[in-house]
């Protein structure tokens, strides 16, 4: 407003505001998991043409090297579609998909990160429909050809119960903490997996499931966000609450 002269490069300002969500998250602490039985009730989820799973975590420790198999759960089934840390052939903090059971074909898909304790990261695995990858806070971290195929999560091969977060095989838990997991039925893009890292709207196309981890309902089950009734049950009360957990961090 005085009688000074404006750079035109400089006429606008603009103001970029990062929004940080504050909620709770469960730790595991290697003796809980959560189970989603109506998966096993469902055929809508029998013959999925993509996939996205999705979950934070933040682990405690990792099994010792010599552990076998070591493996730490993430989500999914036991022998056919799991996201996990380890195994007997990888590093105990090693991100895998194994196995993903596409077409009734086998797939290990293996991440290059290695991860360290009491962090909190962002974790993807995508299928969308002729590749397997694995993002790391919204970064693609490993691509591997897979498929073509329908990915099945109504099968439970093993009897274990299908649908676990932090659980596979009878045991294998989580020392950790999870929250924000999600199931959807499209493969999500980079774009979509960086803007999702600390909520998305439940009613999101292709959204199947949706399990924030920040609180239980009076029956002690997580709930699905979404309204489709995939509420996650715990195995035992072993577990706890985290305050205060910052996203992003």
């Amino acid at each position: 407003d005085g009688d000074m002269g404006i750079l035109e490069a400089s006429r606008i300002m603009y103001v970029a505001i990062n929004r940080t969500i504050v909620s709770r998250a469960v730790d595991l602490h290697g003796r809980c998991g959560f189970n989603v039985p109506k998966f096993l009730e469902d055929a809508s989820v029998s013959a999925l043409n993509q996939v996205t799973m999705e979950i934070r975590v933040r682990v405690n420790s990792f099994p010792p090297a010599y552990a076998n198999p070591g493996i730490s759960s993430l989500m999914g089934i036991e022998e056919n579609f799991l996201f996990r840390f380890g195994d007997i052939s990888i590093e105990k903090n090693q991100l895998q998909v194994a196995p993903a059971i596409i077409g009734g074909k086998k797939y290990f898909v293996t991440g290059n990160t290695r991860y360290t304790t009491g962090q909190w990261h962002q974790v993807v695995c995508v299928y969308d429909g002729s590749s397997v990858s694995i993002y790391v806070d919204g970064v693609l971290d490993v691509s591997f050809s897979a498929g073509p195929g329908t990915v099945n999560l109504q099968d439970d091969p093993m009897g274990f119960g299908g649908f676990w977060f932090g659980k596979s095989c009878g045991g294998r838990y989580l020392d950790g903490a999870i929250a924000e997991a999600r199931l959807w039925s499209r493969a999500l893009t980079m774009t979509e997996i960086q803007d999702n890292a600390c909520y998305v709207d439940p009613a999101s196309e292709g959204l199947i499931g949706y399990w924030r981890f920040n609180e239980v309902q009076e029956d002690g089950s997580v709930r699905d966000e979404t309204g489709h009734g995939y509420d996650a049950i715990p195995d035992s009360k072993s577990y706890t609450w985290i305050e205060e957990v910052r996203c992003p961090n």
